[in-house]
């Protein structure tokens, strides 16, 4: 098997990502890399040229990208502290909505109105 330096960088990225994220299930790292030359006119010099360096990270449910691992972890970090929120912000309104009888579906029109007010905020932001 032929060991590029890439697969070198990935495993590293891949060490670097099980200690960051030590209890997650990481399905996905994967670094692109992009290094191109283009001219529309042949025997003229090149017009354009590129080279890029591209992640992406799955951990659990949640997929992140950037052009630097480092970025990659810092957007996860995120979305996971984001995500760990949940359950605590979803009993906090729970906690308000069983002060609502359900009689006659009150809880459902309390929280589409609650719903359209966040929308209206939303839009006129």
């Amino acid at each position: 098997m032929i060991q590029w330096p890439v697969m070198k960088v990935l495993e590293e990225a891949l060490a670097l990502l099980k200690k960051e994220f030590p209890g997650a299930v990481i399905y996905e790292a994967r670094l692109e890399n992009r290094l191109g030359e283009r001219s529309d006119h042949p025997g003229v010099e090149m017009e354009r040229s590129w080279s890029r360096e591209y992640w992406t990270v799955q951990v659990d449910n949640e997929n992140e990208n950037a052009d630097s691992l480092e970025q990659v972890i810092a957007d996860l970090r995120t979305t996971l502290a984001r995500r760990a929120q949940v359950p605590e912000r979803a009993e906090r309104v729970a906690a308000v909505l069983r002060e609502i009888s359900d009689e006659g579906f009150e809880r459902e029109n309390v929280v589409m109105a609650a719903r359209a007010i966040l929308e209206k905020e939303r839009r006129g932001r």
